[in-house]
């Protein structure tokens, strides 16, 4: 669903037409949307397995929001590490290190400004819809 909402953001709202890149962007944020909203369920049932369905519920779609963000940063930050490494030093050397932590910054940034807006704007709604759905009671 998250691929879906941000190929419809890029083709309607952007106005991208590149098949190729709108496949590999949604993607991307179909894969970071996946593992962060999973990892959110997981941490929620381990930290407040008792709670309330409507804690959970607010806990879930707080965790999801970070999580989805920052699954989707570390998959956005191999691909920018993965363009940027050509130009760094040998692996594991001092100055190696401090190039990895400059270009997760400058990916950090790039991404802050840039890429989040790809989510789209229904993104938040499909969040917390997900997690009521996910922790709705049985009838």
């Amino acid at each position: 669903m998250a691929g879906l909402l941000t190929v419809l953001t890029l083709r309607w709202q952007y106005g991208w037409s590149d098949a190729g890149h709108i496949g590999i962007v949604s993607a991307i944020y179909a894969a970071g949307a996946g593992t962060g909203f999973a990892a959110s369920l997981f941490a929620t049932s381990l930290a407040m397995p008792h709670a309330s369905r409507r804690r959970r519920t607010m806990v879930t779609v707080l965790l999801a929001v970070l999580a989805v963000l920052g699954a989707t940063y570390f998959i956005f930050f191999l691909e920018h590490r993965s363009y940027y490494s050509q130009w760094h030093d040998a692996a594991l050397t001092r100055l190696w290190f401090w190039q990895q932590a400059f270009t997760a910054l400058g990916g950090a940034a790039q991404f802050a400004v840039m890429g989040i807006r790809y989510f789209g704007v229904g993104a938040l709604a499909l969040i917390v819809a997900a997690s009521w759905w996910v922790h709705r009671t049985a009838h």
